[in-house]
């Protein structure tokens, strides 16, 4: 694996302090994972697969676990740190998920939903976001689903300058 992205670097907390932080940071976080719940409740066959990129400590696989008894979910991730706590967030769902160490640029599985909450932004370019998308298309089932749940920092206005300073101030703190 190339370069080791943790977040511990970028964020300045470990993957035990991040979902703590997350809340902190994200407003309606929860309501954000239930949403995406909602969304896939109906749409994943029994048996279908949900990747979930960039999955993190696994709070919205656990939840998609925990409301879809039917459906199967692979966390994918560049940091095995994050995995390692979602797997173990996820470990009384054995048999129906996977963690796989891989970056967004890797081969995606045939699958029937791809997810992703507070990731996504962190794809820097137009062409590496379309090449992106371009590979969730081709792993998708027809009628396959892509429910992202992300935090947009818009170029100017009030909201861009409230949600960094309340970023800022969480990470003096």
């Amino acid at each position: 694996m190339p370069h080791e992205h943790r977040v511990a670097d970028h964020l300045g907390v470990t993957s035990a302090d991040y979902d703590r932080a997350v809340r902190a940071l994200i407003p309606n976080y929860e309501l954000m994972i239930a949403t995406i719940v909602r969304w896939l409740d109906g749409h994943v066959p029994p048996g279908g697969l949900v990747i979930d990129l960039g999955a993190g400590t696994g709070a919205l696989s656990g939840a998609i676990l925990d409301a879809l008894p039917d459906v199967r979910v692979e966390l994918v991730d560049i940091d095995p740190n994050m995995l390692a706590a979602a797997a173990e967030r996820c470990s009384a769902h054995a048999g129906r998920y996977d963690v796989r160490h891989a970056r967004f640029e890797d081969p995606l599985p045939r699958c029937h939903a791809v997810v992703a909450t507070l990731a996504l932004h962190h794809v820097a370019s137009h062409e590496a976001k379309r090449d992106l998308y371009r590979a969730i298309h081709d792993a998708l089932e027809p009628a396959g689903l892509v429910v992202v749940g992300d935090a947009l920092v818009y170029p100017d206005g009030p909201e861009r300058r409230r949600m960094l300073e309340d970023v800022y101030a969480h990470m003096a703190r």
